[in-house]
C-alpha cells in the first residue's frame, strides 16, 4: 500500500506529502482501507493538501497506479515523478 489519507485535520492544519518513494509494490483490494486498488497516494475529504517531490514507480494495481483524489480534497500537486506503473484492466 502507498499513502492513504481520509478526513480533514483539526484546526488550520493542512497535510503535506513530500519526498516519499513509493516503488515496486503490488496490490489489489486493500483490507486496511476497504478500497479496491488503493493507489500510490490516495486521499478522500482531506481539504487542502500538498503533494510534492514524490516518486511513484513500478507499481501494479487493479484500479490505478499513481495519485487518486476524491471529493472534498483540494490538492496542489507539484513536481512528482511518476513512471513505469501498470494497471490491470479486467
Amino acid at each position: 500500500m502507498g499513502i492513504f489519507l481520509f478526513g480533514r485535520p483539526a484546526g488550520n492544519l493542512y497535510p503535506e506529502i513530500i519526498g516519499n518513494r513509493i516503488i515496486n509494490n503490488h496490490e489489489g483490494f486493500s483490507s486496511v482501507t476497504a478500497i479496491p486498488g488503493v493507489l500510490g497516494i490516495s486521499t478522500i475529504q482531506t481539504g487542502f493538501l500538498l503533494i510534492q517531490n514524490n516518486t511513484i514507480s513500478q507499481r501494479l494495481s487493479d484500479v490505478g497506479a499513481a495519485i487518486r483524489i476524491e471529493s472534498g480534497t483540494f490538492p496542489s500537486i507539484i513536481q512528482n515523478l511518476i513512471y513505469g506503473n501498470i494497471v490491470n484492466q479486467y
